[in-house]
């Protein structure tokens, strides 16, 4: 039923509020799955002429969008100037059916230690935010690790401020 109504959301207009609820789902990885298979499902059902888009696209996008809809703590303290040190800002990037914005981070690190990582820029998610939370949730139990092995893996493509703190809470739990 969700399924069905997230659907008709994305088949509606613009995907402008969260069509999925994060909290129903234990991690984040969870999430970004039924929302790109609700996009995959919408893409059929529009019967598209062109190649529809793989699976890893669709994860892309679906995290675009997760991350976007989730962004407000971070939002609010860039707009009020915090994050300088970071060298935070506000960016278009690939969605559904347009481009959507997401709060990024360039800063803080040398582009020696910017080798290893996936992206040139990271998503910067607050420790408040939820999604911070989940994330750290799906690294952790991924790799039954202790604390330092869920934030080096979260680090390839997240930055989230305070995650020290988080992650040995989560990794207690």
């Amino acid at each position: 039923e969700e399924l069905c109504t997230a659907a008709k959301r994305v088949l509606c207009g613009k995907l402008l509020d969260p069509i999925v609820d994060i909290r129903k789902y234990e991690g984040f990885g969870k999430a970004v799955g039924v929302l790109a298979t609700v996009m995959k499902a919408v893409e059929f059902f529009k019967g598209k002429r062109c190649k529809s888009r793989s699976m890893i696209v669709l994860r892309e996008i679906a995290t675009n969008h997760l991350i976007s809809w989730h962004q407000g703590l971070e939002r609010s303290a860039l707009d009020k100037g915090n994050f300088k040190e970071l060298v935070a800002e506000e960016v278009d990037v690939v969605g559904f059916q347009e481009e959507v914005k997401v709060v990024i981070m360039t800063g803080r690190m040398p582009e020696a230690v910017r080798i290893g990582y996936d992206k040139k820029w990271l998503y910067l998610i607050s420790g408040k935010n939820p999604l911070a939370a989940k994330m750290l949730h799906d690294n952790h139990a991924n790799g039954h690790g202790g604390a330092a092995q869920a934030i080096d893996q979260l680090r390839h493509s997240v930055w989230i401020t305070g995650v020290t703190h988080l992650a040995k809470k989560i990794v207690k739990e």
